[in-house]
């Protein structure tokens, strides 16, 4: 029963999250970009670099979303998360890639086996959801272009980064 009225609980802070960041106007999220910025440069850096990879704004836009539900889900839930290092970046997203690559093709990273798997083994399996979902509903998972799946890594790794273990 404790299972059940937690995960309640984390659908609850969730669903407060996502209908902040909605209800929030542009220098709003302007300001909480910034205050990320100063907090964890290093995961909005991973998103920014996008442009750079040959990913649009609009993709880009997605995943500054799934940052922003992430960070006020965290705020919701008075999780405090200590700076990510570059390195430790880095091993975050090395893991998953190792993960995806024993699991499945890397072009079938959106595979419904794969996902309730990696879901079901993740600690926050509410926010995650939500992350992947977002970016099936942008077609991150229609893309075919060799620099797409960057899109992915960065969505993945900033709820992994993000995350209490």
């Amino acid at each position: 029963m404790k299972i059940l009225l937690n995960d309640i609980e984390n659908n609850i802070k969730l669903v407060q999250a996502i209908n902040k960041v909605k209800s929030m106007k542009m220098i709003d999220k302007e300001s909480l970009i910034d205050e990320i910025y100063l907090e964890q440069p290093v995961i909005l850096s991973s998103i920014l670099v996008q442009n750079n990879l040959g990913n649009t704004f609009e993709q880009i836009d997605i995943l500054l979303n799934i940052l922003l539900v992430t960070y006020v889900y965290n705020r919701v839930s008075k999780i405090s998360i200590s700076k990510i290092s570059e390195h430790d970046y880095e091993k975050i997203v090395n893991d998953l890639i190792k993960e995806v690559n024993n699991s499945t093709q890397f072009n079938n990273i959106f595979q419904n086996s794969f996902i309730e798997i990696y879901i079901n083994n993740h600690p926050n399996k509410n926010l995650l959801a939500y992350s992947i979902l977002e970016m099936k509903k942008a077609g991150f998972h229609k893309l075919s272009y060799e620099n797409s799946k960057y899109l992915f890594i960065a969505g993945m790794g900033i709820v992994n980064a993000l995350s209490k273990k």
